[in-house]
């Protein structure tokens, strides 16, 4: 699935999800081009508070996070 910031910037895709002891982690591949020089995002699956939307038809996961954290 490809995960966007609220502001539509495309953060990357979901290459898999890291169980921790509090909440799973979405961990996110980014974009060859990204902007922010990330290779990698590390994306708390927080309900409503980080997760903003899962959109299943579209493939998309739309979250409230910084593009560069």
């Amino acid at each position: 699935m490809s995960v966007l910031a609220l502001n539509g910037y495309d953060l990357g895709k979901v290459s898999s999800l890291m169980e921790t002891g509090s909440n799973d982690v979405l961990v996110v591949d980014a974009n060859r081009n990204d902007a922010f020089g990330k290779t990698e995002r590390l994306i708390p699956f927080i309900q409503d508070e980080v997760i903003i939307a899962v959109n299943k038809d579209e493939n998309t996961i739309k979250v409230d996070w910084d593009p560069g954290f």
